[in-house]
């Protein structure tokens, strides 16, 4: 899984960071930017993934997009957007969008 952002002890709301990161050990989250910007480290580990996931927010898919570039594409493409899930929403709702995107993600993988 990687990300754009680095995840705090506290997301949008006061809400737990990163409440998607697996607790068991699963997955890993790995930093967009480096990989992105050739970190060899960075882009060794991504490589090495067994299943790599881009979560993108927008119709510009950036994340995926990145990964294609530095040539480490994503087995797994979600974006946030198609599923209804604003990126700057009025009222937003944390950890219920976190739980769809993960339940998403989830089933995709499923069907890798």
């Amino acid at each position: 899984v990687l990300r754009l952002r680095r995840c705090g002890p506290l997301g949008p709301g006061g809400q737990p960071g990163c409440p998607g990161a697996d607790p068991r050990g699963v997955g890993q989250l790995y930093c967009l930017a480096a990989v992105a910007a050739g970190v060899e480290e960075k882009l060794e580990r991504t490589r090495r993934a067994a299943r790599r996931v881009a979560i993108d927010g927008c119709e510009d898919h950036c994340a995926r997009r990145a990964l294609e570039l530095a040539e480490v594409p994503a087995h797994v493409h979600v974006d946030l957007a198609s599923l209804g899930i604003e990126k700057k929403p009025a009222r937003p709702n944390f950890l219920g969008d976190t739980r769809k995107a993960g339940s998403c993600v989830r089933q995709h993988l499923a069907d890798a």
